[in-house]
Formats: structure tokens, C-alpha cells, sequence
């Protein structure tokens, strides 16, 4: 992510500690949806491969986001992800990936 990108997530973030009360419901919701996408790019980054050695990405299933081959409909494995990667998404910053030595705090709650 550009600098300018997380110095900007970082003045969002100490504003709203700040005074919360300028941020509506619909701009909390917002940035939170951004964080997770934020993280699920993170995560790609990875160097994740299925057994054919396509790169993999994180799918959402009705049970919840999972690995899949981003080389479907011509390739169908799946994954689970492991229990880092589900907190790292759900918002625990403690979980970041390794090797993301520039990891964003997103978490503005």
C-alpha cells in the first residue's frame, strides 16, 4: 500500500478517536468494508498456489471466505484458511500476514 495511502488511513483513524461524533453510521460502515478488502489484498499477496501452481484468492462462500484457484472454472481447489488469516480478517491486527513488514492498522474501532 502507498505511504500516502496509510498516512491517510492514519489521520482517519486519529480523527476519529477524536471526535467520533462527525462520522455517521454509513462512513463507519464504509471504512470497515475498506479495511476488510484492504486485508483480503494483504493476504493475496501471499504466495499461495493450488496443486496445479495457479495463484490462489480468498473467496466468500455461505460458509465464510475460503482459498479458491483463480484459475476457476478450469481448476476447482479449495482451501481453508487457517485461523491467522480468519482473525486477521475478522480485525485482529496482532494476526497480520508474515512477510507484510509495512501491515496497515485499519482498525478504527
Amino acid at each position: 500500500m502507498p505511504a500516502d495511502a496509510a498516512e491517510a488511513l492514519g489521520a482517519l483513524r486519529r480523527l476519529y478517536r477524536s471526535a467520533p461524533s462527525l462520522f455517521t453510521d454509513d462512513d463507519i460502515e464504509f471504512l470497515r468494508k475498506f479495511a476488510r478488502e484492504v486485508r483480503i489484498t494483504e493476504l493475496e499477496l501471499s504466495p499461495r498456489r493450488c496443486r496445479r501452481n495457479h495463484a490462489m484468492e480468498i473467496r466468500e462462500g455461505p460458509l465464510g471466505p475460503f482459498w479458491g484457484c483463480g484459475a476457476y472454472p478450469f481448476c476447482h481447489h479449495v482451501a481453508p484458511l487457517t485461523e491467522r488469516e480468519r482473525l486477521y480478517l475478522a480485525g485482529d491486527e496482532t494476526c497480520a500476514p508474515r512477510g507484510l513488514e509495512n501491515a496497515v492498522q485499519l482498525t478504527l474501532l
